[in-house]
């Protein structure tokens, strides 16, 4: 009895935390350090399923969006295949790469740091990203119903055990 009280409590907080991943946010900023555009600031944000990340894994970006010299970049307008990188658990930043006439932007997460390069005119210019999280830690309405469900349906059930 005390065992399958422990099995439902633990799944139960299992579920409850499986509510809590889904996408979050991180904005950057930082301040070019190299090149021609010494001195530039530069800031932006990015985005990704968090049940995704841990370990060593690169996750699929769900928006990203740079504003640097003037310009803006998006996801958009970056070439397919930016992600976020994780290292042992840990999100290093996000990973992409964006060509236009003249120039490339490229954000590079890799070791333990996060880089960004901007190229105009074959000169390089380039820094490192400070990372904050933009978490908003209130569940999906649907993510919410099932945990809620899911802590009712153990009650009952533990009721019921109490009351055989």
């Amino acid at each position: 009895m005390k065992t399958f009280k422990k099995l439902a409590a633990a799944a139960a907080l299992l579920l409850a935390q499986s509510a809590w991943a889904g996408p979050v946010s991180y904005s950057f900023t930082g301040t070019m350090d190299f090149g021609p555009q010494a001195g530039s600031a530069f800031s932006g944000e990015f985005s990704f399923d968090e049940a995704l990340g841990g370990g060593d894994a690169a996750v699929d970006l769900l928006s990203l969006s740079v504003s640097l010299l003037g310009r803006h970049y998006t996801l958009a307008d970056a070439m397919p295949g930016a992600y976020a990188q994780f290292e042992s658990g840990a999100l290093v930043g996000p990973n992409a790469y964006v060509s236009f006439l003249g120039g490339s932007l490229t954000l590079s997460a890799f070791f333990g740091s996060s880089t960004l390069v901007f190229n105009s005119d074959f000169l390089d210019s380039g820094g490192l990203l400070e990372i904050r999280p933009q978490r908003n830690d209130v569940p999906e309405p649907q993510s919410l119903a099932l945990s809620l469900a899911a802590l009712a349906g153990l009650g009952a059930v533990l009721r019921r055990r109490r009351s055989a």
